[in-house]
């Protein structure tokens, strides 16, 4: 295996164990809460911690990319999470409290180095290898409650189960230790003098906006559907919870066959026509209260959820015409300030108004998706204007039409 493949894998599964440790969180708040006698609440506000110094150093971490050793970079963010999990399972509050300042200080590394790493060494193929880098992510959010549920439901202690991560981050530790950076050559086919001249355009900042609704809109859809369909619908908990597992199992292997699709249409189109998918199943949800509708049309969204993240992320890389770690951080950190305030955002809706208030809002927000991308096609200077034409312009809309009366017949 060559030093690109090891690269690539070793920033799979970086993600697989960021997916493990982000979903894992939301099992965790009851069982931290009760350990240290405090409200449910009280733990989700110190979760905004490691969240927010998350964003910091992921924002800030796209100036030094191209400048410091990656291999190093490594280390440095998986010995912050290790030395956080000590902190945090140390049966103290006060270093439970501390611990998070270094998790997400490893998690802005963490998170920024393997989508560096992806978009540098496949540049060509960006699209589909972001596709995969998430799905690993997915599959960790899969994993990490499934195991600690499992293990949680014979009576382990969360901090052994927590500590059971030292064994990956181990093997982490030692891949990164086995691959020979020194053969990761930097492009420098770059002109730096172009890279000075050429401003960030509108497009970039709509893109980056269109990365904020989606994540905003997607973490307010988990966060809720559970208590939506318990205490709205009247369904059992068994089938509440359901529904959320096989929203992130369509989203998981649905970015397996997302770049497939993808090959037949241009980056913006598949964006468009996956954003209407998905605006459409989650608008049937609220019209009909029948579990095996709903459940199909959870399916529907995960898959067309599925390539967003990763779509919307190469289209905004591919608006300049080089390789420039700061516009990859910068969208990264548009998606994570997403990720920040969805919580936060909804749950003013759902204590002044209500929850169905809240996943409306979440529909909403999705639109703004489909707007945000429509106007970059406006844009002067918007490079796919140069490729597509008003023409294709015309085929986006054909195809999407085409789509939604298919799926519609389908329904009816």
């Amino acid at each position: 295996m060559n030093t690109v493949n090891r690269l690539t894998w070793l920033s799979y599964l970086i993600f697989m164990f960021m997916g493990c440790e982000f979903i894992s969180q939301g099992v965790l708040i009851l069982f931290v809460s009760k350990t240290y006698n405090i409200g449910l609440a009280h733990v989700g506000y110190l979760l905004f911690i490691p969240t927010l110094i998350q964003a910091i150093v992921t924002y800030f971490n796209g100036y030094f990319l191209e400048s410091t050793n990656l291999k190093y970079q490594i280390y440095i963010g998986l010995g912050a999470v290790s030395l956080s999990l000590l902190f945090v399972i140390s049966g103290w509050y006060s270093l439970f409290i501390i611990g998070l300042i270094p998790l997400g200080f490893g998690n802005g590394i963490l998170i920024s180095v393997p989508n560096y790493l992806i978009v540098k060494l496949h540049n060509e193929n960006k699209f589909q290898k972001l596709n995969i880098i998430n799905f690993f992510f997915s599959v960790g959010g899969i994993m990490g409650p499934f195991i600690l549920g499992q293990l949680l439901e014979i009576n382990w202690p969360w901090q052994l189960i927590v500590a059971l991560a030292f064994i990956f981050l181990g093997i982490l530790f030692w891949l990164n230790k086995a691959i020979e950076y020194s053969k990761f050559a930097p492009d420098e086919s770059k002109d730096e003098d172009a890279e000075k001249k050429i401003s960030w355009h509108l497009s970039i900042y709509l893109i980056a906006a269109a990365l904020f609704f989606y994540v905003l809109s997607e973490c307010i859809f988990s966060a809720w559907i559970v208590s939506y369909f318990k205490l709205v619908c009247d369904f059992s908990i068994a089938k509440a919870t359901l529904g959320l597992t096989i929203y992130w199992l369509f989203i998981t292997f649905g970015r397996f066959g997302a770049d497939k699709i993808a090959k037949y249409l241009k980056i913006h189109q598949f964006i468009l026509i996956s954003t209407s998918l998905a605006f459409v199943a989650y608008l049937l949800i609220f019209l009909n209260k029948n579990t095996t509708f709903a459940m199909v049309m959870i399916a529907l969204m995960g898959i067309g959820y599925a390539g967003l993240y990763a779509s919307i992320l190469s289209y905004g890389i591919d608006q300049l015409p080089y390789s420039c770690p700061k516009l990859m951080s910068f969208m990264i950190l548009a998606g994570t300030i997403g990720g920040v305030l969805a919580l936060p955002f909804s749950s003013f809706f759902v204590n002044h108004y209500s929850i169905l208030t809240a996943l409306a809002l979440g529909l909403a927000i999705l639109f703004l998706v489909i707007v945000c991308i429509f106007f970059t096609l406006k844009d002067k200077n918007n490079p796919v204007r140069n490729v597509i034409g008003s023409k294709n312009l015309k085929n986006v809309v054909r195809i999407s039409r085409f789509f939604i009366r298919k799926f519609w017949r389908k329904l009816t």
